[in-house]
């Protein structure tokens, strides 16, 4: 009996003692609680935006002058293509006009009796006019042909005519020269009328589908009024950039396109940076910017469909490297409080360079390998926040 209980007495003993030297020595890391290790490895700084696909290109195409449309070449979802007709206007005023004038030309060229051969040198040197004209008529001859809006039989128009031609009636005595001189006129009209003419007839300018018809046969248009619209078949993802972050977007970064309705990313690189003007202010705050996309992928999508762009703003491979919550700022300088094997910490200032949403990359003053106090405080202790300490 008596050896029985101190038996036991001396297992207690025993296990008092393991355990008081379990619980009463302090762990062999326990200084390097609350702090993460420097490293090796890469780092990508990359740009998140918001957008939407869009087509490319839209035409949003309208007649330079006003008039009544005559003929629809087209129809909704037909494929186009540069010069390809989309739209006619009524031009029977100024195909008479034209008329008018080659018919003047012909009673010209009988009354002066010119084969041919004398015609088709005159017409080939109509423009040469312009070399016997002063200033002031030039002025007025250029301020015609280029105001190709005005209606021909205008006021003004006729008016410019009828002084050049006077100007040249005063400029000669020759009535021969006359003649000449008026049929330079009249061919000057005529093409003049023709490329107004040209004005009559709309034609696309992109490759692409008409996606919409805003006017019907008949009914009256008015210059810079949309009546067709056609949109290209390639297809851009459209994202909007604050204004801050345009001096780190450059053409060709390399971007990926997550597309929500799919779960399909597209790999492309950016094309185009340019101002996002708003419509209240006029403020450029924000940028456009656009994304290529290959035409059979992303054809199937809906011009609106959402996209996210993740574009790499710049890369470093296997630098240094430490978290961001272990950087302390003081002064526009950098420090990071290092735990040595022995317990003490001390500060080390070091030079940052490109980070991104976890680490930033250590330039100089550190190596791989250290312990690193977490969330420093100005005394070199760590300042977990509440919300991280259960992390």
């Amino acid at each position: 009996m008596v050896k029985r209980k101190a038996a036991s007495a001396a297992l207690v003993l025993t296990t008092g003692i393991i355990c008081a030297l379990i619980f009463s020595k302090p762990a062999a890391d326990a200084h390097l609680q609350h702090t993460a290790l420097s490293s090796m490895g890469d780092i990508e700084a990359t740009l998140l935006l918001s957008g939407t696909i869009e087509a490319q290109q839209v035409y949003a195409a309208s007649f330079p002058v006003s008039g009544c449309v005559s003929q629809i070449d087209v129809q909704e979802g037909a494929k186009v293509k540069p010069g390809d007709m989309l739209m006619r206007l009524d031009d029977t005023l100024i195909k008479d006009q034209i008329s008018m004038v080659e018919a003047e030309q012909e009673a010209q060229k009988l009354k002066m009796q010119l084969s041919a051969k004398d015609w088709e040198i005159l017409e080939q040197n109509a423009l040469s006019v312009f070399d016997g004209m002063n200033a002031k008529d030039l002025a007025r001859m250029n301020d015609a042909l280029s105001d190709l809006t005005q209606a021909v039989g205008d006021e003004e128009a006729q008016s410019v005519w009828q002084g050049i031609d006077e100007s040249f009636s005063s400029a000669t005595q020759s009535s021969a020269a006359q003649s000449i001189q008026q049929l330079q006129l009249l061919e000057l009209k005529r093409r003049t009328m023709l490329k107004q003419q040209e004005q009559y007839a709309l034609k696309s300018t992109i490759t692409g589908t008409v996606s919409h018809i805003q006017s019907l046969p008949g009914s009256y248009v008015i210059p810079g009024q949309t009546v067709v619209t056609v949109t290209s078949d390639a297809r851009v993802a459209r994202v909007t950039a604050l204004q801050n972050n345009v001096s780190r977007l450059r053409l060709g970064q390399e971007a990926s396109i997550y597309i929500a309705e799919s779960g399909e990313t597209l790999t492309t690189t950016v094309a185009r940076v340019q101002s996002a003007v708003s419509a209240q202010s006029g403020a450029t705050a924000q940028m456009v910017v656009e994304f290529d996309l290959d035409e059979m992928r992303s054809k199937g999508y809906l011009e609106g469909t959402a996209v996210k762009a993740t574009v790499v703003l710049d890369r470093r491979e296997n630098v240094v490297k430490v978290p961001l919550e272990c950087l302390y700022e003081r002064e526009g300088e950098s420090f990071v409080c290092v735990v040595q094997a022995d317990g003490s910490r001390h500060w080390v200032k070091i030079e940052t360079g490109l980070q991104d949403d976890f680490y930033i990359e250590v330039i100089s003053g550190l190596a791989p390998g250290e312990h690193l106090v977490l969330y420093p405080d100005e005394n070199g202790q760590a300042n977990i926040p509440a919300g991280r300490l259960s992390q």
